[in-house]
């Protein structure tokens, strides 16, 4: 505020150009003429903070309609109503109105404490299984079998690949009718 404050003044003197006030201060000249718009019509009074918080929302749900809402969460036991349900009695009642999507209805009764957000969950903690790090390329290889596709004949191939697992590179692809260890061997 303090900054805005002796923006104005400095412009009011008018000794340096608008621009380089504009510059020397950090803000765009679109900035600065929107200030001194400001000040011309409320003076110092507008240099107050203001909310860049809509004055009205015209989507938003109506009042009645959300209390209904609410009074349909609150009449079964246990809660067991949420937007799947309320939606289609909302419908059901009022054919000619607009009606909230079931995301709308979710909102309402999460914004009403009605609907508690769910326990985050732990994530499942990384397999045991050793990883092998290759420093360089053929320090290690990997043998697996790739899944299964059919062949023309109606049997399956399970192919086997032989890769570097440091470069990716696939050394070899065998293609197998049964994935047995003989056959990785």
């Amino acid at each position: 505020m303090n900054e805005k404050i002796a923006f104005i003044n400095e412009v009011l003197e008018d000794r340096y150009t608008f621009s380089s006030l504009c510059e020397y201060y950090g803000i765009s000249r679109q900035t600065g003429y929107a200030i001194m718009g400001r000040y011309h019509q409320q003076g110092y009074e507008c240099l107050v903070e203001r909310t860049s918080r809509p004055l009205h929302s015209p989507s938003r749900i109506a009042g009645d309609l959300e209390a209904l809402i609410l009074h349909w969460r609150d009449k079964y036991p246990k809660n067991t109503w949420g937007a799947k349900k309320i939606r289609p009695q909302l419908v059901s009642s009022f054919p000619l109105r607009t009606i909230p999507s079931l995301t709308t209805i979710t909102n309402v009764l999460r914004r009403n404490g009605r609907i508690k957000p769910a326990k985050a969950r732990r994530r499942p903690s990384e397999k045991h299984h050793p990883k092998y790090l290759a420093e360089t390329c053929n320090d290690i290889w990997t043998v697996d079998y790739k899944g299964h596709f059919r062949l023309g004949n109606g049997k399956r191939c399970h192919p086997l690949t032989v890769c570097d697992a440091k470069s990716h590179y696939v050394l070899r692809i065998k293609g197998q009718y049964q994935e047995r260890w003989m056959n990785v061997r």
